[in-house]
């Protein structure tokens, strides 16, 4: 059974004393391990220096009247405070009702102290189905086996020429961990113990896309009289100004008309085997062959830096 690690916090001693005895060390699957703290300043601190995966906490700082403002000024001081330290989600009690400041999300949840801790596993319970924690976890598990091995092995194999240069540029070394640990972290499949074998369509094309202020390849766009969606192909080094240059490389953006899936279904043919047949004929075939070429990696540039993000994803 996995094993996971709650901060506890109450500024009540006595509550929270009670609070550990009562709670249960299992939940959804989980094993859990509470770690308690009586101290709201203290338990920021341990937040800034120790990961965990869900924090619990009554909502009220010292022994301020939860029916005031100025408790309810407390209770989104100290969610706020820990929303700024780390994504840890919150599951926040009180026998009160919370203040209208204190919106629930997704990742923050309210339970009603009243109710003993009934309402409280509930909601914890909630947040673990989402699997938000365990996700957080694997990542940063993940990335640490990355860089731990990129440190290990390559940058230790070369200190000797790399060290004079790291030195020369205060910020590289850091700056190079953290983007081969980003690059590793695309390539291991869920569980961390290996690369993996495809990347979904839904990762590219439903999630917002990275860059708000320009376009990148992969990215939707709609038509705004003809409500068609087209994707973006063009590699977004080719959109971006480079350094001493006054425009981008690419002239024009190449995208790709995106057909309602029912169409393409449609259109669909078997072979004798079973299997399907390129639905696509004539003009439409020569379309395709065409766009797989603008696409493809140039011959002449396979293994070379310069066609390195010449790739269709999906």
């Amino acid at each position: 059974m996995s094993t996971l690690f709650f901060l506890l916090i109450d500024d009540d001693q006595e509550t929270l004393d009670q609070m550990q005895q009562s709670l249960p060390t299992e939940i959804g699957g989980f094993q859990i391990e509470w770690d308690p703290c009586a101290s709201f300043d203290l338990a920021l601190k341990r937040l800034s220096l120790i990961r965990y995966d869900m924090v619990v906490t009554d909502i009220f700082l010292g022994k301020v009247n939860p029916s005031t403002s100025t408790g309810d000024a407390a209770a989104v001081k100290v969610v706020n405070q820990l929303r700024e330290t780390r994504f840890c989600p919150i599951v926040a009690f009180t026998s009160a009702s919370p203040p209208e400041e204190l919106k629930k999300t997704n990742f923050l949840r309210v339970a009603d102290k009243s109710k003993g801790d009934t309402d409280l596993v509930k909601e914890i319970g909630a947040l673990l189905e989402s699997g938000i924690p365990q996700g957080v976890r694997n990542m940063h598990d993940a990335l640490d086996r990355v860089s731990s091995t990129y440190l290990w092995d390559f940058l230790d194999a070369n200190w000797g020429e790399l060290s004079e240069l790291f030195a020369m540029h205060p910020g590289l070394l850091d700056r190079l961990v953290r983007r081969r640990g980003a690059v590793q972290l695309t390539r291991l499949n869920e569980e961390g113990g290996g690369e993996r074998g495809k990347v979904e369509g839904v990762e590219y094309y439903i999630c917002p896309p990275i860059a708000a202020d320009e376009l990148r390849m992969g990215e939707v766009i709609r038509h705004r009289s003809e409500g068609l969606l087209r994707v973006v192909l063009t590699p977004h080094c080719h959109l971006t100004i480079q350094p001493n240059d006054t425009a981008p490389r690419a002239e024009r953006v190449l995208t790709v008309l995106a057909r309602p899936a029912e169409e393409v279904y449609k259109r669909i043919k078997l072979n004798a085997q079973g299997a399907p047949q390129n639905p696509w004929t004539g003009n439409e075939q020569d379309k395709e062959d065409k766009l797989r070429r603008r696409v493809g990696i140039p011959t002449s540039q396979l293994g070379k830096p310069d066609g390195r993000f010449w790739f269709l994803p999906g």
